[in-house]
């Protein structure tokens, strides 16, 4: 499954792009992004257990979507949503690995069931 982050909309898409990246500050994007990912994750993990079925989900995006691209993998990986508040994760599973790669100007992130190096 691929999952597409929009890039830089409108001038306020823009202030909070130059907010959010330059100045690492949190920007509501980031929230909007990482709680989608993680539904998405979790509706897969079901499938998978109940159907004995393997996927794979990639992240893409542009511009800002680039950059949230970087923090929703992490946010499945290290944290969890616990009263809509994001958390430290206090074990990680090791069902997954994730795996990220850098392609010129477009940030591809994806969780892999199998082990493979990028």
């Amino acid at each position: 499954m691929v999952t597409a982050h929009r890039g830089t909309k409108n001038f306020g898409a823009l202030v909070s792009d130059f907010k959010g990246v330059s100045f690492n500050n949190y920007v509501q994007q980031m929230s909007s992004a990482s709680t989608f990912a993680n539904k998405v994750f979790a509706v897969l993990q079901e499938i998978e257990q109940e159907k004995k079925a393997s996927f794979e989900l990639f992240f893409t995006g542009h511009s800002l979507g680039g950059w949230l691209v970087q923090i929703t993998p992490f946010t499945i990986e290290y944290l969890e949503v616990n009263g809509g508040i994001f958390l430290m994760k206090l074990k990680t599973e090791k069902k997954k690995h994730l795996q990220v790669a850098l392609c010129k100007t477009v940030l591809i992130s994806g969780i892999s069931s199998a082990h493979s190096s990028v």
